[in-house]
């Protein structure tokens, strides 16, 4: 079968090819030589779908979909749709439209109105010279994630129209040691 896709491979001008598309066309020419093959790796696949999180720089994180390709493609063309819904409206637009997609996911997974207006505990931990000293140059953290700055973390709170609330937790080196069991409201 490998020689069989090599043969193929060799009968195709791919020197004109990009890396891509001679993967691409690689990925096809196995998959029908060894249809049965590719057919059970396929199904296997499907059993690995997940999501997961994973830091970014910048206060920012990367949110991965491991999906069927079908499901995959139907989300992102609905991302697309909302975007492009948004952009023939008559109000000026003034999100980029990738910002407008990851606004709409945010909305459609949290079943939130507003991408801004989320509800779900985040952890923050802030140190408490930043919360005494706003001029502090101290970064508030999310664990697993990475700083943030604390002006920023105020700024999301201030900003986030949805609801707030705050638990007081207990650190040492980083690592919550204790803390209150409820949460706490405030405005």
């Amino acid at each position: 079968e490998r020689a069989q896709v090599d043969d193929e491979l060799a009968q195709r001008k791919v020197e004109t090819l990009g890396v891509r598309r001679i993967h691409d066309l690689a990925r096809s020419l196995a998959a029908a030589a060894a249809p049965d093959r590719f057919t059970r790796r396929c199904r296997a696949a499907r059993s690995q779908r997940r999501v997961s999180v994973r830091p970014a720089a910048d206060g920012m994180a990367d949110l991965t979909a491991h999906l069927p390709v079908e499901q995959a493609v139907a989300c992102y063309a609905a991302l697309v749709k909302a975007a492009d819904e948004l952009a023939v409206r008559p109000e000026p637009l003034t999100r980029g439209r990738g910002q407008v997609m990851a606004d709409t996911l945010v909305e459609r997974v949290t079943g939130q109105a507003l991408a801004g207006a989320v509800n779900v505990e985040v952890q923050i931990v802030v140190p408490v010279e930043a919360l005494l000293d706003p001029t502090t140059q101290q970064p508030a953290e999310v664990p697993g994630h990475g700083p943030l700055p604390a002006d920023l973390v105020s700024d999301m709170l201030t900003t986030n129209a949805g609801r707030k609330a705050w638990r007081r937790l207990v650190t040492r080196d980083g690592i919550v040691i204790g803390g209150d069991s409820r949460q706490r409201s405030f405005t």
